[in-house]
C-alpha cells in the first residue's frame, strides 16, 4: 500500500494555480465583508473563502482567548507587569496569531452562483 502525499495549496486559485501574494491576501481578507467573492485575476473564475477551512481557522484562533488566564497570571504575577501592559501583549499575540493561522486560508470555485458585482 503506497501513501500519497496531499500538499495543501494555500491562497491559491483552485481553477488555475494562481498562488495570491501575502499582501494581495490580506487585502482581500480585511476586505472580506463586502469583498466575499471575487474573480482571479489570471482565469476569471469566480471565487470565494473556503467556509469550512475558515471555522476551523476560527476555532483555532480563539485558543489565546482560552489560555489568556494562565497567560495573564504569568505577566502580571511572574514578570510583575501592569494590567494594560499584559493585556496588550496578549492583544498582539492574538492578533499575530490569526494573521498567521488565515494564511493558510483555501479558496472554491464558486459553482451555479452568481459572482456578486
Amino acid at each position: 500500500m503506497s501513501k500519497h502525499i496531499i500538499k495543501m495549496k494555500y491562497r491559491t486559485c483552485p481553477s488555475c494555480g494562481y498562488k495570491y501574494s501575502r499582501k494581495d491576501y490580506y487585502k482581500k481578507l480585511f476586505h472580506k465583508y463586502h469583498e466575499s467573492q471575487w474573480r482571479c485575476p489570471e482565469c476569471n473564475a469566480p471565487l470565494a473563502f473556503d467556509f469550512g477551512r475558515r471555522i476551523f481557522i476560527i476555532i483555532i484562533g480563539v485558543l489565546p482567548i482560552g489560555l489568556a488566564d494562565v497567560f495573564l497570571s504569568y505577566l502580571i504575577d511572574d514578570l510583575h507587569l501592569n494590567n494594560w501592559l499584559s493585556f496588550g501583549i496578549l492583544f498582539v499575540i492574538t492578533i499575530l496569531w490569526n494573521l498567521f493561522l488565515y494564511s493558510f486560508d483555501n479558496f472554491v470555485v464558486l459553482k451555479n452562483k452568481k459572482l456578486i458585482k
